[in-house]
């Protein structure tokens, strides 16, 4: 996995797989990852007392075909976050998929008072979580205006 970033201050930009991405400036983590500085990670929000490998893949294959800013690489590192995570078992089946993907995880108790952090993929920076998002090129400028229908002359007005 190659990321390859250029300081601009903030936010941040980064190259994953030829993927262009800006990361605005994320929140100070206290289930940061030791040793993880400027990788990739992935935020999934715990919703049971068991982690199994079907949930894992589901939602894994559910952010492939909907999400443009995941790809694989977000997944070297998945922080499973919740309110109530004592007690949450990482099933077997779990840890011998996040085994054979290569994937470090950490299970990790926010505050009901806390802001909730936005499952998917984030980049890992000075202890801090910068959430991901895709930059396209755009040399038609066609994503800087927007497109209202009308539907008397059923034409697109700007």
């Amino acid at each position: 996995m190659v990321v390859t970033e250029t300081l601009l201050g903030d936010p941040l930009s980064f190259v994953v797989e030829g993927n262009s991405y800006i990361a605005t400036q994320g929140f100070l983590s206290p289930y940061f990852v030791e040793g993880q500085d400027r990788n990739l990670a992935i935020l999934m929000h715990i919703k049971s007392r068991a982690i199994t490998g079907d949930w894992i893949r589901q939602l894994f294959n559910d952010w492939l075909a909907r999400d443009d800013v995941f790809v694989r690489p977000f997944l070297s590192t998945i922080i499973f976050f919740g309110v109530r995570v004592s007690g949450v078992v990482v099933k077997d089946d779990a840890r011998d998929l996040l085994r054979d993907w290569d994937s470090q995880y950490t299970i990790a108790s926010i505050n009901e008072s806390d802001p909730q952090p936005t499952p998917g993929p984030y980049l890992m920076k000075a202890g801090s979580l910068w959430q991901a998002r895709r930059i396209y090129n755009d040399s038609n400028t066609t994503l800087l205006t927007a497109i209202l229908p009308d539907a008397e002359r059923l034409v697109l007005e700007p």
